[in-house]
């Protein structure tokens, strides 16, 4: 059997070294207060035990659960406002007066960095969106990390507008299921793929990724020029590209690594300055 002085000191040990303010209050006063706890509120630990609990003597809300989660702002006695995560369970015990342990986490830089990354992701927003062609940035799983109204209105058939939404609502989906939606919209598929529309969709696809391929090449063979007075003026380079796609080709690193590296080999052999797959498609 498990020694109770031995787990109660188990307990108390883990109490005043969580990296989560933790305290508990019974009769509207702190019985036990973390040294995160009370670095979280600007004071010291034994100043809080055994003094009134203050805001946190009940749950502001009216009616509020047995279990509850809520966001507060603390003033530190140093006047320095911080936006509290606080979390408050009952407890009731044989051996101990009932009451609540509370938990707290200062999340106001958490709220500060969401709001700026926010602000920044609306000045990139607006950026893009002021653009007179259309913009798009796909990530590499080919979805849209990113897109501006402009190349919504060109993916859209005649009579299908507002068809795509917006540029906000298109983030996150796949090219494959644009294509296909372009389809559903009437777009007309070549007559040699009648009959097998899911294979035109995988063409598509591949012809996608192939111009991601093209512009990496064509970047990368562009003449370097170097400074006057050196033996050779201009510096010309190239690259070969393999690919090889997850998860049809492989469902870890290493195989997909391999079967690229393979991919490339072949590209060099067959006349370098191309890219080519691992099933052997240029």
């Amino acid at each position: 059997m498990s020694n109770p002085s031995r787990l109660r000191a188990e307990h108390e040990a883990l109490f005043h070294s969580s990296l989560i303010g933790a305290a508990y209050i019974s009769a509207g006063h702190f019985v036990r207060v973390n040294e995160e706890f009370a670095r979280i509120l600007g004071r010291r630990a034994a100043e809080l035990a055994g003094a009134p609990a203050g805001d946190f003597a009940a749950d502001p809300r009216p009616d509020p659960p047995a279990h509850s989660s809520y966001q507060r702002e603390h003033v530190r006695p140093d006047g320095d406002r911080r936006l509290l995560l606080i979390e408050e369970t009952p407890i009731e015990g044989e051996h101990r007066a009932p009451g609540r342990l509370v938990t707290v986490v200062d999340i106001t830089d958490r709220q500060r960095h969401a709001a700026a990354l926010e602000n920044a992701r609306a000045l990139l927003m607006r950026a893009v969106n002021s653009m007179s062609d259309g913009f798009v940035l796909f990530d590499a799983d080919d979805r849209i990390l990113l897109c501006n109204q402009v190349y919504t209105s060109m993916l859209e058939g005649a009579g299908a507008e507002g068809a795509f939404g917006t540029a906000e609502s298109m983030i996150g989906m796949h090219v494959e299921e644009i294509i296909r939606k372009q389809i559903a919209q009437g777009q007309p598929v070549p007559a040699e793929y009648a009959g097998d529309i899911g294979r035109w969709v995988r063409d598509r696809v591949a012809q996608h990724r192939a111009a991601v391929a093209a512009k990496i090449i064509d970047a990368l063979s562009q003449p370097i020029p170097l400074p006057s007075g050196t033996p050779v003026v201009v510096v010309q380079v190239g690259c070969s590209i393999g690919v090889a796609i997850y998860p049809g080709d492989g469902a870890d690193a290493d195989t997909l690594i391999r079967l690229a590296d393979a991919a490339m080999y072949q590209a060099k052999e067959s006349g370098r300055g191309r890219f080519l797959y691992h099933n052997g498609q240029v």
